[in-house]
Order: C-alpha cells, then sequence, then structure tokens
C-alpha cells in the first residue's frame, strides 16, 4: 500500500533574481516614472521555471537548432498574481487558462477532482499533479517573489498602487 505522503508529485515553481534587471527598474522606480498600468508585463522579468514531476513544463526546445532552456522569461507579479489567480479559480471539472501578458507561454490546467491536468504550450507537454500541490507551489512562489522585491525595493510596502500586496501577511 502506496501512502499519500509517498505519492505526491513535486512541483517546482521557482525564479532567478536577474540583479541589472532590479538595478534598471529600482532605477525607473526611484524616477517615479514608471507606467502603473504597465508593471506586470514591463518590469521584473526574470526566469521562471516550472517543473512537474520532474516534467519541465516551461523548457523551450531550441526551434532553432539551439539548446533547451527549462528557464522561461516572465514577468514575476504576473504569475505571482494572475497565475495565482488560475490556480485558485479551479473547482472541480472546471478549467481555466493562464496566458502570460507578454505571451511567452499558455498553461491550460484541467481540474478533476483532487487532480489538476496541467499542459503546456511552450512544448505540448502535460502533467498530472494534486490541486493542493498545485496550489501550495503558486502560493509559495508568490510569497517569494513578494520577499525578494520587497527586499530590492522596500518602498514597495508604502506604494500607492502595490503597497496593499507588499503590506499583506497574504498572497
Amino acid at each position: 500500500m502506496v501512502s499519500p505522503e509517498s505519492s505526491r508529485i513535486p512541483v517546482v515553481l521557482e525564479f532567478r533574481i536577474d540583479e541589472r534587471v532590479l538595478e534598471e527598474d529600482l532605477e525607473v522606480y526611484l524616477k517615479d516614472s514608471w507606467s502603473r498600468d504597465a508593471l506586470d508585463v514591463t518590469y521584473f522579468i526574470m526566469p521562471v521555471r516550472l517543473a512537474i514531476g520532474g516534467v519541465e513544463m516551461l523548457e523551450w526546445l531550441g526551434r532553432d537548432a539551439g539548446p533547451s532552456d527549462v528557464w522561461c522569461d516572465l514577468c514575476l507579479l504576473d504569475v505571482a498574481g494572475r497565475g495565482l489567480e488560475c490556480v485558485r479559480s479551479l473547482e472541480d471539472n472546471t478549467q481555466a487558462r493562464y496566458s502570460s501578458l507578454e505571451d511567452a507561454v499558455e498553461l491550460e490546467l484541467q481540474r478533476h477532482g483532487d487532480t489538476v491536468r496541467v499542459r503546456s504550450s511552450e512544448n505540448d507537454r502535460e502533467a498530472t499533479v494534486g490541486y493542493e500541490d498545485l496550489l501550495n507551489a503558486f502560493e509559495g512562489f508568490a510569497r517569494n517573489v513578494k520577499q525578494a522585491l520587497l527586499k530590492a525595493f522596500p518602498g514597495f510596502r508604502n506604494d500607492e498602487g502595490l503597497g496593499a500586496w507588499f503590506s499583506s501577511d497574504e498572497v
């Protein structure tokens, strides 16, 4: 008999901080010259990786005969916000679609009971995972994004447009 803990499928949703991007975005932020409407498209675009049970969902397969890459440049705030809301919106026997605002990737999610089938437009791969495991991964990602950006931009806590999310303990 297999215990529920041992049959869980690992979900890795992580990002890498690009210090150059942070410096450029900080410079724009300090000048108060960024467009709030473009915040989740234009800023904080960094490498993101999603692997479900070892299946690399964002791996770009080198269409031009280049090497594959498991990291996809996405807006961290978009994945932390709209991506998480997409997962949260899933009820039993429903589907949702997360399309990154910069059109880099699209994830199709279909929930049946406690499992979710995830299909990536980036490489046509599919993986099935427990709903709670996927939700926990996206919530953890959002918390990590919040922590990393607050470390770089402490003023976000008091920002007119971002302050509510950055000062809240919830994601």
